[in-house]
């Protein structure tokens, strides 16, 4: 229940929040996208829970979908999926990597940690899109551990420049470790093209696919 009431509330609620965000920069986009971000707010959830007692009504009393109910329902299903698996995602990773991206020269103190983050957020969202493009072949598992040994080397390179600075503290520790461990991991999917260990465990998984 809680999965289909933020299907139904992400696409408006994406939208005002970016008309927030734009505000200060461009007010006349800003104004459009909070008018239709409230109006997407309104009207995607009223039509998702119309096409659902509609079909619920028709399957209780044994009455055939009609084709223009069936479509409806398709739709529906079709826009929940590209929420749930590319907007949601899409929304949350990109908007982290921006903002730190954004506000890092805002932050001195914070700024190469900003930085490191928002590159790297970004790098993972352009994998993560790939794979849902592309599918998880060697060639793109290829490219997200490109982008992952890419991630972790800057990660290496801004804990090591706060080290250097002095300026190194308990969170420059665990950057330290998670860059170590994104490097291997992004080293190992680049030169094998592989998410397990094995071999034959890999291949054995793609025949029962």
């Amino acid at each position: 229940m809680r999965e289909t009431l933020l299907i139904f509330l992400a696409p408006g609620m994406i939208l005002i929040v970016g008309a927030a965000l734009l505000g200060g920069f461009a007010e006349a986009i800003a104004i459009s996208l909070y008018i239709l971000g409230v109006l997407v707010l309104i009207g995607w959830p009223l039509t998702a829970v119309i096409v659902h007692i509609r079909i619920s009504r028709c399957q209780e009393r044994g009455q055939q979908i009609s084709s223009g109910l069936a479509r409806a329902q398709s739709f529906v299903e079709a826009v929940s999926a590209i929420i749930m698996t590319v907007v949601l995602p899409s929304a949350v990773i990109g908007w982290i990597g921006v903002f730190c991206l954004v506000t890092a020269a805002d932050d001195p103190e914070d700024a190469i940690f900003k930085t490191v983050v928002g590159f790297g957020m970004l790098l993972v969202l352009v994998a993560y899109l790939s794979i849902l493009v592309f599918g998880r072949s060697k060639t793109i598992l290829r490219v997200m551990g490109a982008a992952i040994l890419i991630f972790g080397v800057i990660v290496l390179v801004g804990v090591t420049q706060e080290f250097i600075d002095g300026e190194a503290g308990r969170r420059s520790g665990v950057g330290l470790i998670g860059g170590v461990l994104m490097s291997i991991g992004g080293l190992w999917l680049t030169i094998t093209g592989r998410s397990t260990w094995s071999r034959k465990t890999q291949s054995g998984r793609q025949r029962t696919v």
